[in-house]
């Protein structure tokens, strides 16, 4: 919610559209939109076919479960090229897969909205398997550091600290 203290801003391996761009018109359908989805329709079918095939999913995967992936990677692309971020004031954690990515990792992009620090932590790993074993045991530590120096920093006023949802246990009454 706005006014909300955030413990940690945390990225995986994402950045902002050029600001350059625009963000799209709600009415306007590009065409690199169309021509993206329709390559990912494609790859996506072709990847669904090959885990059914090695026993990576069930194979009652259907054409409903394709079209409501397709359906949320459509949405995404279009919230995605619509938003503009605000100005963050406070420091950004940005986890890069640098396999195959550029070198360096482009931070550059991040200055306009970030005006803290911009702390780049590289994962050996390519995008696609940042969340798979052992990139993303690597991060959850990184990320557990991170909220653990962050709650030490409190711990000198513990009676403003706020709580960390889901990480903090709710105070005894």
């Amino acid at each position: 919610a706005a006014g909300e203290e955030v413990a940690l801003l945390a990225l995986l391996d994402s950045y902002p559209r050029e600001q350059s761009t625009p963000p799209t018109d709600a009415s306007a359908e590009p065409a690199e939109e169309i021509l993206f989805a329709g390559v990912a329709d494609e790859s996506l079918r072709d990847m669904l076919e090959l885990l059914r095939h090695e026993g990576h999913i069930n194979a009652a995967l259907g054409d409903d479960h394709f079209d409501a992936i397709m359906g949320s990677f459509e949405n995404s692309t279009r919230l995605m090229r619509r938003f503009s971020p605000q100005r963050y004031r406070g420091a950004l954690l940005l986890v890069v897969a640098p396999a195959g990515g550029p070198q360096p990792p482009p931070i550059e992009p991040w200055r306009p909205y970030v005006d803290g620090r911009i702390h780049v932590h590289r994962v050996d790993c390519t995008h696609e398997t940042m969340l798979e074993p052992p990139a993303v045991g690597e991060i959850g530590g990184v990320l557990a550091d991170e909220l653990a120096a962050y709650r030490q920093a409190l711990a000198v006023d513990d009676t403003e600290s706020p709580r960390l949802d889901g990480l903090d246990e709710p105070a005894p009454e």
